[in-house]
């Protein structure tokens, strides 16, 4: 059995191992990289493996900023691999203090000969060295997946639009970018797997025509917000002068506004909610996680994330009624407005789940524990919730479920029957914790009248039609 994360045991030695990044990975080169610990013994395997961990985050970035794939798995112990780790450390001091000679004798070249000097000379400009001065800055306030999504995009850059000097691209490489983006399926992470290139004009030979392609809205929000910033920070460094993204983003027709809208999440049916809670495969199921979680949803508005993290302890007395309590620095929610006390509607109580918490409080022996079993990705860092897209998948199959609707669309059933009773906006967004404001949430909670409206709001969602009795306890 596995400690934790990448561990796993091998007759008594720990072993670590890790799957290598797609973008990484040369075309039929390794999978994965695996190393012993050097232990027999759990602690010392938990605390190694954790040094491994972080070195070999350096060592993919390094390796990624090279250009370079892995064509073979590196023969390194953890041991090596910490000195791997120093030297690598060693070495990106020495390029910074380069670096720093660099930028001050440019800027004296720049303040003799005049502004423009640097800027007309392509040396030292060259996108992959910028961005890398950019991703510097970034990566202090992102988290490691969107850091990774900004180097994916960059290769993406530079296979489509040529590596050349920043001062190089024009309005046509922006618009040449974004048509081929637009052209190529989604998921470009597993371009290698699915297509054994990563290179996107390759890719677009290669189509099947059956794909899923890459939205305009996909585009204007991540692939055009990350060259767009990029280009942004160019023009603040005065490496060029104008931003070839900008006002580049894709502008929707009346049409399209209304298909976006038709596409987007929707709220399942009344037919749909009695066609999966009625079916042979829910109403047999034991009670976990697929069974309460969907409900919980669908009666309290939480995100999957925040459902994920709630504790036997998380259940308070609020206003003569229970509420899971989201108000602590344990819990890591989306957003500040997310830290919320949620009513425990009556419903999920007639369902059992009270009983469910307390047989999951006595097997850990323990009332902080998370009550649902769901795992931690940590590659995407977010709760893993492809297990209710498995337990849907049949319906979906068979027609009698959308493919429209997910895990997240509880949420907005959820709404709409507050919005059934006459529920102000502010007031929803203050239950299912959607205002960005820190003030009103300051206020929410030390107004005691406000919180016993949210309370008494939950309490009177219901959804006609909608029959659970037969899995009442």
């Amino acid at each position: 059995m596995s400690l934790r994360t990448n561990v796993v045991r091998i007759g008594s030695r720990y072993y670590y191992r890790q799957r290598i990044p797609a973008d990484l990975k040369a075309h039929e080169g390794p999978q994965v990289i695996k190393m012993t610990l050097g232990t027999s013994e759990p602690q010392t395997a938990r605390e190694r493996a954790s040094e491994v961990s972080i070195a070999l985050v350096r060592f993919f970035r390094d390796i990624r900023m090279s250009g370079e794939r892995i064509n073979e798995p590196p023969k390194l112990s953890w041991k090596e691999l910490a000195k791997l780790r120093e030297q690598i450390v060693d070495g990106l001091i020495h390029i910074r203090k380069q670096k720093q000679i660099i930028e001050e004798e440019r800027n004296t070249f720049t303040r003799i000969l005049g502004a423009n000097s640097y800027q007309n000379s392509n040396e030292n400009i060259n996108i992959k060295n910028i961005f890398s001065d950019f991703m510097k800055e970034k990566e202090k306030t992102i988290a490691p997946k969107y850091y990774n999504f900004h180097m994916l995009v960059l290769g993406m850059f530079i296979k489509i639009c040529e590596d050349k000097s920043v001062s190089e691209y024009k309005r046509t490489d922006m618009i040449n970018f974004r048509d081929t983006i637009i052209s190529l399926p989604i998921r470009p992470d597993r371009y290698l797997n699915n297509y054994k290139t990563d290179n996107p004009l390759d890719v677009l030979k290669k189509l099947k025509g059956k794909e899923s392609l890459i939205s305009k809205e996909t585009y204007n929000g991540k692939y055009h917000a990350v060259m767009s910033s990029f280009f942004n920070y160019c023009v603040e460094q005065e490496y060029i002068r104008v931003n070839p993204f900008k006002n580049g983003k894709f502008s929707f027709s009346n049409q399209e506004q209304i298909q976006k809208i038709e596409d987007e999440r929707q709220p399942y049916s009344i037919d749909e909610l009695n066609t999966i809670f009625q079916s042979e495969k829910f109403v047999n199921r034991h009670r976990d996680k697929t069974f309460f979680c969907p409900i919980i949803a669908l009666f309290s508005g939480m995100r999957l994330g925040e459902i994920a993290q709630l504790r036997p302890k998380d259940i308070v007395e609020h206003n003569g009624m229970l509420h899971f309590n989201l108000f602590h620095s344990e819990t890591k929610i989306k957003t500040i407005s997310g830290y919320r006390i949620v009513p425990i509607h009556n419903e999920l109580i007639r369902l059992g789940l009270l009983d469910y918490i307390e047989e999951q409080k006595k097997r850990h022996r323990a009332d902080d524990k998370f009550i649902f079993d769901i795992r931690y990705n940590e590659k995407m860092k977010e709760f893993d919730g492809r297990f209710w897209g498995r337990f849907l998948a049949p319906f979906k199959k068979n027609g009698t479920v959308r493919e429209q609707v997910v895990f997240h669309s509880f949420r907005s059933n959820f709404r709409d029957g507050l919005e059934s009773l006459g529920a102000k906006d502010s007031t929803i967004d203050q239950i299912i914790g959607h205002s960005s404001s820190k003030q009103k949430l300051t206020r929410r909670y030390s107004d005691k009248k406000l919180k016993q409206i949210q309370s008494d709001f939950v309490q009177k969602v219901s959804f006609p039609g909608l029959d659970l009795s037969h899995l009442y306890k």
